[in-house]
């Protein structure tokens, strides 16, 4: 990787007037490097060592930042556009997620170790940031000032350090839950039959809990109790900044409710549903969450498969062709999500790498950089693989993903072996990609009419980085099986 400095932030961001602001300048290159921005807005600072604005904004308004990272070797400026207003998550979150790693394992000790990877590893200089803590935190009850859910006290003995300790790295911490009685796992959710959800688990069971708890998923049990407010309330007060809210189907009662507790927290705290999204509710659900699961769970194989725990199970390319319902509902703040990155190691079902090809994986990652998509992975990120990592941290395609616009891409071909897609860029130029969903090698072409242009372009290959300065008239590639070609078009 180039010595020169980089920076990979997004270039937009939103916050809310009187919320505490971190805002990490995400910059590639040889370390130490120092930091600056100005012009500030008033209570905001920036740790010129760490690259980290910190502080609260105190007026709403939209402030336009110079940023610069610069080491022994160069230096790199960055104008941010800052909005302060009520919009937040203006580009779609990069993090990762414990599930897939840990799963009912979890602990404070492995998510600062994934955190403090996600610094060691080289991620966080390309905006990697959220660290989510999926289910299993849970102990068996509610307390505390808020009465809300405690958190297991062997395995995460303090919630609130975890998060400032995260925080301190430049990172952000994520949590889960559910607005049902208990999530999957059976952990107490977010409503209860009883007004302090004291006894949440007796009143479940009613003798064979185990026996019963199928029906219950089956019937969306929600309790008759709400305790939407005193979560988030206990959430704001941690130092939370994501929050999964996992059932299904998805209400639009239940997002309201949440979405409501959340913005009176006194924090930003980005709202994230899972899972499988009814459209019935897209034009709702796209205006008060900012991330939305629009499947089921994606398993690391290409299409339809089955598993021993859970029957048939989705492949990428099932959960790619539900996927373009939900493009007009996404932009800059809302986004769809089709489910977590499956690259890398994937420990959950067969323990092991991930079953997609490289070729695959290159696909899926160039599919949810189109799609804008969030990006959260959960492949253990202190074992790291070269390839995963080049995945992982190419900044062409994470600018596509990071981009201010927040469009999802438009079919312009869409055959049932091949497809191209397009996606408008802030600064004039298009992100398009090139399919093969075959499983042999096919030619995959599109003129210039197709995807909207006049006239020669410069054409970069966001793989690989090579260029046509002078391309005109059509485009084409032999792709492998399930290959794809991810490109940057310029006007010449």
């Amino acid at each position: 990787m180039s010595s020169l400095p980089n920076i990979n932030s997004p270039r937009i961001h939103g916050v809310r007037p009187q919320r505490p602001v971190q805002y990490r300048i995400a910059a590639s290159g040889a370390k130490p490097m120092r930091y600056h921005a100005e012009p500030l807005p008033a209570g905001l600072s920036i740790d010129e060592l760490m690259g980290v604005i910190r502080g609260t904004v105190a007026e709403a308004g939209t402030y336009e930042i110079n940023l610069c990272a610069e080491n022994d070797h160069g230096r790199a400026e960055m104008t941010l556009t800052l909005k302060a207003g009520h919009e937040i998550c203006l580009t779609p979150p990069l993090g990762w997620n414990s599930w897939n790693c840990f799963a009912e394992e979890v602990s404070q000790e492995k998510v600062l170790a994934s955190a403090q990877a996600m610094v060691s590893s080289g991620l966080a200089d390309y905006g990697w940031e959220y660290v989510n803590i999926d289910g299993c935190w849970q102990d068996d009850g509610r307390g505390g000032e808020h009465g809300a859910i405690l958190p297991h006290p062997e395995r995460f003995p303090d919630m609130k350090l975890l998060c400032d300790e995260i925080h301190a790295l430049g990172l952000k911490a994520g949590i889960y839950s559910t607005p049902w009685v208990a999530d999957y796992g059976g952990n107490i959710g977010g409503s209860a039959h009883t007004p302090d959800g004291s006894d949440w688990r007796r009143k479940i069971k009613g003798g064979d809990w185990a026996a019963q708890w199928p029906v219950l998923i089956r019937d969306h049990y929600h309790g008759p109790y709400k305790f939407d407010y005193h979560d988030a309330a206990q959430w704001s007060d941690w130092g939370i900044d994501y929050l999964k809210y996992d059932w299904s189907p998805i209400d639009l009662d239940s997002v309201l409710r949440m979405w409501r507790a959340l913005d009176m927290s006194g924090r930003d705290i980005v709202l994230s549903l899972s899972n499988n999204c009814p459209r019935s509710i897209a034009p709702d659900v796209g205006v008060y969450a900012n991330v939305w699961r629009t499947t089921g769970d994606l398993h690391d194989i290409w299409a339809t498969g089955s598993s021993p725990q859970t029957g048939q199970v989705q492949g990428l390319l099932n959960v790619w062709q539900q996927h373009h319902f939900w493009q007009p509902y996404t932009r800059t703040g809302h986004f769809a999500d089709p489910d977590m990155l499956v690259v890398g190691e994937v420990r959950w079902g067969e323990t092991g790498r991930t079953r997609l090809t490289e070729d695959e994986q290159r696909t899926h990652v160039g599919l949810w950089a189109l799609f804008a998509a969030p990006l959260l992975i959960g492949t253990p990120l202190d074992s790291l693989d070269a390839f995963t990592l080049s995945l992982l941290t190419n900044a062409d395609i994470l600018a596509v993903n990071q981009d201010a616009l927040g469009l999802q891409d438009k079919p312009v071909v869409h055959e049932e072996d091949r497809e191209v897609m397009v996606k408008p860029l802030a600064n004039g130029d298009l992100a398009v990609g090139f399919f093969n969903k075959s499983g042999q090698k096919l030619t995959v072409e599109c003129d210039w009419p197709t995807l909207g242009l006049e006239g020669p372009c410069r054409v970069k290959n966001l793989w690989t980085g090579e260029s046509d300065d002078n391309a005109d008239k059509a485009v084409g590639y032999e792709l492998p099986a399930h290959g794809s070609r991810i490109l940057r078009l310029t006007h010449a």
